[in-house]
Parts: C-alpha cells; structure tokens; sequence
C-alpha cells in the first residue's frame, strides 16, 4: 500500500495519461471499423476554414514553442466556407500537426499553406524533421503501418492515424499525397472540395 502523497500523485498521473492514450485508441479502432463498414458518416455544414485553421494553430503554438520548433500558417487567399465535416478535418489536421511536431527536432519547422483553387481547397502540412523512408512511404496510409518498428509508444503511435486521415478526406471526396525526403522532411498535400 502506498501512502505517500508523492507517490500516489505520480501513480494518479501515470493512470489517467494511460487511461488517455487507451481512449485515443477506442477511438481511432472505432472510426476504423465504421470505415470497414460504410459507416464513416460526414455530418456537412458550412463552416469558415480559415477560423478552423486558426483554432488549430492556436491548440498547437504552444507545443511547438516548448519544443523549440517554429509553426507557421500561410493562406494565400480567403479560403472562405466550405462544406466539410468541421470536426473530422480538425482532426486530420491535429493528426498530421502532431506527426510533424513529433518528428521535427528542436530548431525545425513545421508549416500550414492553404490556397483556395474554384471549389478545391489545396492544403500543404510540412516539416523539415526526419523524413520518411523511400521503402516506407507505399505503406503509411495503411492500418497498423509503423515504419518505427519498435515497441516504444514515445517513438510511434498505433499505425491507425494516417489510415483515418485518409478515409476522412477520401469521405469528402478529396485526395491527399506525401512527398518525403529521408533526414530533410515530409510535405503532405491535400485537396478537399469545398
């Protein structure tokens, strides 16, 4: 039994980080299999991209600044509204945002661009962090892909975000592609009609 107050306050903290991190991954099995079964529901309204762009920015400003990386958000036009799952993309954008700051050291950069193109938005996420293996980049839209093969979480997740990322924008009818260079970084391109 333990009954110093230190050491059950890191006991509490330790539980309730893991408790965060099995539901994360609840979550991310569950969108999943809604994909497997056609169920990936998009609930559509219109909603200001650029507000959602900013919010975003603002979640991850301080992350990056702790971490020593420069984040940076360039719209080349008013992106205006557009007809999308606001949820959903927010979190393709939280997923690729993170990836990047996570794999950017200290001193990198990881930057937004978004253009508004007729009816496609152009989204552009890159990093000038480790890059993507030539031999990896076939694979990371699919389940359960690691290319850190290692067990340890604080290197990787699941394998299931990019696979989400994509069934997302493929359920609003868009594209994404990457683009990565072994040590010099990852450009993820996406274009969602709005």
């Amino acid at each position: 039994m333990v009954d110093d107050p230190q050491t059950v306050k890191r006991y509490l903290n330790t539980t309730r980080r893991q408790v965060n991190e099995l539901s994360i991954l609840i979550d991310d099995l569950f969108q999943v299999a809604q994909m497997d079964a056609g169920g990936l529901v998009m609930e559509k309204t219109p909603t200001d991209f650029g507000d959602l762009l900013s919010d975003t920015m603002e979640r991850f400003s301080a992350l990056a600044a702790e971490h020593g990386i420069e984040l940076t958000c360039t719209l080349t036009n008013p992106l205006g509204i557009a007809q999308i799952d606001p949820s959903r993309i927010g979190r393709i954008l939280n997923n690729l945002l993170s990836n990047a700051l996570r794999h950017t050291p200290t001193g990198g950069k990881v930057s937004i661009s978004a253009l508004r193109q007729n009816d496609l938005l152009l989204l552009t996420i890159a990093d000038t962090g480790e890059g993507i293996a030539a031999q990896d980049l076939p694979y990371i839209f699919e389940r359960f892909y690691r290319s850190e093969k290692s067990r340890n979480r604080a290197t990787g997740g699941t394998g299931l975000g990019l696979a989400i990322v994509k069934g997302i924008i493929l359920a609003h009818g868009g594209t994404i592609d990457v683009e990565s260079v072994f040590g010099a970084g990852t450009t993820f391109h996406i274009r969602l009609p709005v």
